[in-house]
């Protein structure tokens, strides 16, 4: 059992679900949904479970986006946060003492899909069974996604960019018709494709057989578990990638000063 799995499933061993499962029940009316970074992924994985099991509006935004976007219509906002330190909805994990999140983004995932399945655990325990992949690498990614698959798709495009191991470019699946293809037929680019077994999924990966691609199929009719499902392959993925180019997750070489500066940073936005 790799270290991710394990400390996602001790997080849902630990966590007090009933509590969890009836503060997210609470959230009835239209919701706006943020984090940045590693945030995003968990709140945009949050948007899409309130979507389907609460059956109301939820939106998901970045945190800037408060400041612009007529919030009058939404009667709630989560903010997904690893600080620990925001009041609501919270859950019992250790400390995850690296620079890009991978528990710390799988594990929240985990117990969201945990309310979503209604308690039931077992699908969550099959996805996490699987414990290797195999990449190329490159230095340009071309992601395949949509809003079905926007999580695992908003996670490769953090993570590649936080730790320096690719360029990311993600592409809806019917906009590749408005000549998104041209960037992957003029630059050796490595594709990741989400195949949720759709025609358009068939004729796109039917045009892209003479590239480097690397193709996860869907495992659920149901969106919301092939989202999870997509997110924890895509980190076997990077992990793989990182290990292949001598990237360390846990301590990736960057910017000190812009970082600080940036992250502290209070003033007008």
């Amino acid at each position: 059992m790799n270290e991710i799995v394990r400390m996602t499933l001790n997080a849902l061993s630990s966590t007090d679900m009933d509590s969890m499962y009836r503060e997210l029940s609470q959230i009835k009316d239209n919701t706006l949904t943020t984090g940045s970074g590693g945030s995003l992924v968990v709140s945009t994985y949050l948007s899409h479970i309130l979507e389907r099991k609460n059956n109301i509006l939820a939106t998901n935004i970045r945190p800037r986006d408060l400041l612009y976007k007529n919030i009058n219509p939404y009667s709630n906002l989560v903010i997904c946060s690893y600080s620990g330190n925001n009041h609501g909805v919270s859950y019992h994990m250790e400390q995850e003492k690296s620079f890009i999140s991978l528990a710390s983004t799988l594990a929240p995932m985990a117990i969201l899909l945990s309310y979503y399945l209604d308690g039931d655990n077992s699908i969550i325990e099959s996805i996490l069974n699987k414990d290797t992949i195999d990449i190329e690498p490159n230095s340009n990614i071309e992601v395949f996604g949509g809003f079905e698959v926007e999580t695992p798709s908003t996670f490769i495009d953090s993570t590649c960019i936080e730790s320096g191991l690719a360029s990311v470019t993600i592409h809806d699946k019917y906009d590749y018709c408005h000549g998104r293809s041209t960037f992957g037929y003029n630059y050796d680019t490595l594709s990741i494709y989400f195949n949720r077994h759709k025609e358009l999924d068939r004729l796109l990966l039917k045009l892209l057989e003479n590239k480097k691609v690397v193709e996860l199929k869907s495992i659920s009719d149901d969106y919301i578990i092939d989202e999870f499902y997509f997110t924890y392959m895509s980190m076997l993925l990077l992990i793989e990638m990182a290990r292949q180019k001598d990237i360390d997750l846990r301590r990736v070489n960057y910017n000190h000063d812009i970082v600080k500066k940036v992250y502290h940073y209070r003033g007008e936005m």
